[in-house]
């Protein structure tokens, strides 16, 4: 079967099988969100979200689900695979998934207690595939962005089933999906140009302690 995306491209849709393993429940709370009729029609729409802590026996194994996956690690350490690698999920750090392609993550380092939420909309795969444009990988948060406060923002609405509740939600995982691909772009940019920066740094600074020397471009040159 097919589907398009919003950019009118066709994809393929893939069989569906889940696998999974919940180990200790106490401690997982969810929250699922009814669909509306606003629902499809909408960029972005939270399906379900929760904020879990698992113990080592926890893991889930998945393919061809029609939905996206935002996970973001608070403490312990999970381990996940995802296209042909493995990668580890550790404090601070967030995910983003197309669950129609394989992915499996579990517990490495118990507990691990992350917040998670599955979202559609006419535009999520198309964000998902821009901001794993360069390899799906966790992406280092710090304190540049509050996911907590995103979370928290959309918890909040999440049981509030009208048009501005579905509209709030639908900006909120729009701004938290921009905001995270402009941290990994500049993530990219850095490490590919950092070096060249430096180098210049360390030419002006040569040239600000020999301002009354006659520099040639020679001089410059070595120091890179």
């Amino acid at each position: 079967m097919e589907r398009r995306c919003c950019c009118g491209a066709r994809e393929e849709r893939k069989s569906m099988f889940l696998r999974y393993e919940m180990g200790d429940q106490s401690l997982q709370r969810s929250c699922p969100v009814l669909k509306t009729r606003q629902t499809e029609i909408l960029p972005f729409a939270v399906t379900n979200l929760g904020d879990f802590t698992c113990d080592s026996t926890y893991f889930t194994r998945r393919q061809g689900l029609e939905e996206c996956l935002c996970l973001y690690t608070i403490s312990g350490e999970g381990t996940g695979e995802f296209e042909g690698k493995t990668v580890s999920l550790k404090p601070g750090e967030v995910l983003v998934l197309d669950c129609r392609e394989y992915q499996y993550y579990a517990t490495l380092r118990e507990p691990w207690h992350f917040l998670w939420f599955h979202f559609a909309g006419k535009c999520a795969f198309d964000y998902v595939r821009l901001l794993n444009s360069g390899g799906i990988g966790p992406i280092y948060l710090g304190n540049r962005i509050s996911f907590p406060s995103y979370y928290e923002k959309l918890y909040s609405h999440a049981a509030q089933l009208d048009l501005q509740g579905e509209l709030v939600m639908s900006a909120t995982l729009q701004n938290l999906l921009t905001d995270l691909i402009q941290l990994k772009n500049t993530e990219n940019f850095s490490a590919k140009y950092g070096r060249y920066r430096q180098e210049l740094e360390a030419s002006i600074s040569y040239m600000l302690e020999h301002f009354k020397e006659n520099l040639t471009v020679e001089q410059l040159a070595g120091l890179c």
